[in-house]
């Protein structure tokens, strides 16, 4: 009796989760570890102020996020006469593409989070202004061979294009 109270219990915890694969059979199991151990690959673009900072392939599953992080200096835009301590400007950029969906029902959720932080040299050539920039987070169903695009402030654009 107590055996058959907890697996309705168990039962009506799954589908109210939305979970309403059979996981009492083997075919539910197969099926709930192959959405586990699915891989997905997504190509991304991260933009900003036109010019582009990285892109690649992200291979996501349920249970690893990929993380992309770089960094760079340029020149500054106004080039300061006489001085030979112009420090350059600079930008740190960071991706972020997660599996949010998961389970039997939902396979294709994902989230994606970008961020860039600038330092700008500034006209008197001595002063460094940093900036910060964000990109929403976002939630997206996406199937295959879908392409979305989400933008942040000072520019930033990252353009995602699920395999």
């Amino acid at each position: 009796m107590a055996d058959l109270r907890s697996l309705t219990l168990l039962s009506v915890y799954f589908f109210a989760s939305g979970c309403t694969v059979d996981i009492n059979s083997v075919a539910g199991l197969q099926k709930l570890d192959r959405v586990s151990r699915r891989v997905d690959a997504i190509d991304f673009e991260v933009s900003s102020r036109g010019e582009t900072l990285w892109g690649g392939v992200a291979k996501v599953s349920r249970m690893r996020s990929a993380l992309y992080s770089t960094d760079g200096q340029f020149a500054p835009e106004n080039e300061c006469a006489h001085s030979t301590d112009i420090k350059p400007s600079s930008y740190k950029m960071t991706f972020r593409a997660d599996k949010a969906g998961g389970n039997a029902n939902d396979p294709d959720t994902y989230s994606f989070d970008a961020n860039i932080e600038r330092s700008d040299l500034q006209s008197d050539c001595k002063t460094l202004a940093k900036t910060s920039s964000r990109a929403i987070r976002r939630y997206v169903r996406m199937l295959r061979g879908q392409t979305i695009e989400i933008t942040g402030e000072d520019a930033l654009r990252v353009s995602i294009h699920r395999q």
